[in-house]
């Protein structure tokens, strides 16, 4: 205790250091605190089931059709559940935006699940109210029941626990309310509610729509599981060569499955924290070495009073964890605030998001940082101590230790330049890849473009003429709205990562293809006006018009990437193909076949990141969709036609509900907000980085040309120039720079290639990053050096002379 009072008033009597020391491990831990916090609860925290180690997700594969992880048709899933051998249990679900039909009468989307009834067993969780499904929820002609989300229910229903048993209508069908989960649970993500369905609903194997998830038996291990899903994907390709002929299965841990491709982002980014946190204790230590050189006095009276080596030791020591203890505090303050900061800029499909918080597991990381930190700086001064005569240099203030103790500061700046050059570059190589990426060309306009979607219910709307009438109403409607310059249909917009239609097709009169070898393309379907509304440029031939109705010739468009596919060598105009395989949620198809009209350019359906796959568009009037996303291109701001256009929805028919109302610029911003995300924060580490070096270098040159006062006063006295110090001090700096400018510009080429995953566009040793990164700590450091040059440059003679009292 006595050792902790004496550090505290130590650091009182001298607020300058104490500050700046404090501010420095405080932007050091709270950073590291902060992004730990995030990988804490998206990598290190066991998901909540019970022994997630077991569970899996399991996806169809067929690289001939360009599916890597597609979903299962119910028939498919049921003959999985009998064969494979390797599991204990497995469980079919499908999320969904559904309808849910509000107190007022008006169906508003809702995420909910499609759940077989052993979701909540395979799963290991239990309701919080009542109970989860059962296996006689799944059995032909059982009662509709459905599973409320924790949050939903508080949210909706005010956390009434009488909501259990009573009816809530959804997708135009009652369901009694069965239970509650506790909070927490969203499988597989963001459900509000899960509802049974069973599993045979839809028969059809070309119906692929649902995926699963599986526990794994007593005694097997993912590769067993693997060859056994596969082992019986074999067995139904031969048994149903139409349906299933080249699809296998991927089998992955279901942890493995929600993180996805999030783990390389965050350990890249706790990587660059954990590179700040050390630049921060370079910096700590410089700080400490200068101070211990300033309390020589002090240190060298307290060992001629009986003071040993070890109790001096122990005194510095415990001021450097006081230091690092104080610090850390405002660094929990700071990583408080950054959390925040995190979770409100973080993108919607970073998972586990919202469980980021400052947790006991996050607390005693930072605390155990602390520890490390306090004791990686608090070492310094102590090996200084141990190795030095104290009675002797340490009394002597500075001559005849001097070059030794500024080649250890000198190490430690070029420690802190090269890992900032290692910042600076990552955030180069990420800056230019999100530049790169928001210049590429998505093949449509989003400037002034409002979109929205709506999904019409199926009994009210099983007629598919009434399908197909439905867009040209609406259409009609809203372009009458002032503000409207024109609208547009289709079941499919760009960026919106939804189920996508793929499907084969033949082209009359040629040759039919060998297996495996029949075009695939990505189904359509837009009314007529949807490329101009879009901006989306014809490249060839004409676009639809309202001729082509349900009772004309059947009309397609082709992409170029098609049209490069599978006409490489030719004009797909007045081509015709046919064949189309049939798919649940198209519909159905009005004409036989469809004869190609025109070629238009590629869009970017799938990420702006994405190739463009073939892409086969269809007349909605000839290729009805249920859902439907409208386009509205605007002369005003596209959010304040929001209210209109839903009141004239509403009007034609409130039983269809609206949903993902946004403009087409939030879509492509959204796209790209994982990258924006990661590189946002590596620019900051960045500066930041930047910031803690100049400071290091200042610190340094600053204490060095202090030291060097009585040689620079004689060098002065013997006609030296203000101008010949100050490239002196200036080429001393330059060393230092020049030095961990080469260093940092040889690790950064190591951290590049960890960031490979992460760019797009650029290579790993992207000239510009590397450049502009090493000639922006060069001269960060130079202006640095230049200030106490500077000073030095303004000393009087007579004055240095006569203050150099030492020795």
């Amino acid at each position: 205790m006595q050792d902790i009072r004496y550090a505290l008033r130590n650091l009182r009597s001298h607020p300058t250091f104490s500050s700046v020391a404090i501010l420095t491990i405080a932007l050091g831990i709270g950073s590291v605190t902060a992004i730990f916090s995030v990988v804490d609860a998206v990598l290190l925290q066991g998901l909540p089931y019970e022994a997630p180690e077991e569970l899996v997700r399991v996806w169809s594969t067929n690289r001939e059709r360009g599916e890597e992880r597609s979903f299962m048709s119910p028939p498919d899933i049921a003959d999985y559940e009998e064969r494979v051998r390797t599991v204990s249990d497995l469980a079919a679900f499908s999320e969904a935006e559904l309808a849910l039909i509000d107190r007022d009468g008006l169906a508003v989307k809702v995420t909910g699940t499609w759940a077989a009834e052993n979701l909540f067993r395979v799963l290991g969780v239990r309701a919080l109210l009542g109970r989860t499904l059962t296996p006689g929820d799944g059995a032909p002609g059982a009662p509709r029941v459905m599973v409320l989300g924790h949050e939903f229910w508080q949210s909706r229903f005010g956390a009434d626990p009488g909501i259990v048993g009573q009816s809530l209508t959804v997708e135009e069908n009652e369901y009694t309310v069965v239970g509650v989960m506790a909070s927490g649970f969203d499988f597989p993500g963001s459900s509000s509610f899960w509802l049974n369905r069973h599993l045979l609903a839809y028969p059809g194997r070309y119906a692929r729509w649902m995926d699963v998830v599986a526990r794994l038996g007593p005694g097997s291990d993912l590769t067993a599981a693997r060859e056994d899903f596969n082992r019986v994907a074999r067995e139904l390709e031969e048994e149903y060569p139409e349906t299933n002929r080249a699809y296998t299965t991927t089998v992955i841990p279901l942890e493995e499955a929600v993180v996805g491709e999030t783990r390389a982002t965050l350990l890249v980014l706790l990587g660059a924290t954990v590179l700040l946190l050390l630049v921060a204790c370079a910096n700590v230590v410089n700080l400490l070495l200068s101070r211990m050189t300033d309390r020589s006095q002090e240190i060298a009276l307290r060992t001629a009073l009986g003071a040993g080596r070890l109790r001096l030791g122990r005194q510095l020591l415990t001021e450097s964890l006081v230091l690092s203890v104080v610090g850390a505090l405002l660094g929990i303050a700071v990583a408080s605030v950054g959390i925040e900061v995190l979770v409100s800029l973080g993108p919607e499909n970073l998972p586990r998001l919202d469980e980021v918080q400052l947790n006991g597991r996050v607390l005693l990381f930072s605390l155990v940082a602390t520890a490390v930190t306090g004791l990686i700086f608090g070492l310094a001064p102590v090996a200084r101590l141990m190795r030095t005569d104290v009675r002797g240099a340490l009394q002597d203030g500075s001559r005849g230790s001097t070059g030794r103790r500024a080649t250890g500061r000198n190490v430690l700046v070029v420690a802190q330049l090269a890992v900032a050059v290692m910042l600076v570059v990552g955030a180069g190589l990420l800056t230019r890849s999100f530049i790169g990426l928001l210049e590429t060309e998505p093949g449509f306009d989003a400037e002034g473009l409002l979109t929205l979607r709506v999904d019409l219910p199926s009994r009210a709307y099983s007629d598919l003429e009434r399908v197909a009438d439905f867009p040209t109403e609406i259409i009609g409607r809203l372009e009458s709205l002032p503000g409207v310059a024109s609208v547009a249909a289709t079941g499919t917009l760009p960026l919106q990562r939804e189920i996508p239609f793929l499907g084969s097709f033949f082209v009359q009169d040629r040759e039919p293809p060998g297996e495996g070898e029949e075009p695939i393309a990505h189904y359509r379907q837009i009314s007529p006006g949807y490329l101009a509304t879009m901006g989306i440029e014809i490249v060839n031939g004409r676009d639809f018009d309202a001729l082509d109705d349900r009772e004309a010739t059947g009309v397609a468009l082709v992409d170029q990437a098609l049209a490069e596919r599978y006409f490489p060598n030719e004009d797909p105009i007045g081509m015709v193909v046919d064949g189309l395989p049939p798919h649940v949620a198209l519909g159905g198809f009005f004409p036989p076949n469809f004869q190609i009209v025109g070629v238009v350019e590629d869009v970017k359906y799938f990420g702006l990141s994405e190739p463009s796959d073939p892409s086969l568009y269809l007349p909605l009037a000839q290729a009805p969709f249920r859902r439907i996303s409208f386009t509205l291109r605007t002369t005003t701001d596209p959010e304040s036609l929001v209210a209109a256009v839903r009141r004239e929805i509403q009007a034609t028919d409130p039983t269809v509900p609206i949903s993902q109302v946004s403009t087409m610029e939030r879509i492509v911003s959204a796209s790209v907000a994982r990258e924006r995300f990661s590189m946002l924060l590596l620019v900051l580490f960045a500066v930041a980085a930047l910031v803690l070096a100049s400071v290091g270098v200042y610190g340094v040159i600053s204490y060095g040309v202090s030291q060097r006062t009585a040689e620079l006063g004689v060098r002065v006295a013997m006609g030296a120039e203000p101008e010949d110090l100050v490239m002196l001090i200036l080429k001393q700096g330059a060393l230092l720079a020049a030095v961990g400018v080469g260093l940092g510009l040889a690790g950064a080429g190591v951290l590049s290639r960890v960031m490979a995953s992460q760019l797009f566009g650029i290579g790993t040793t992207d000239p510009a990053s590397y450049i502009v990164g090493a000639v922006v700590l060069f001269a960060v450091a130079l202006t640095a050096v230049y200030i106490p040059a500077r000073r030095a440059a303004r000393l009087d003679p007579v004055v240095a002379l006569g203050g150099d009292t030492r020795g």
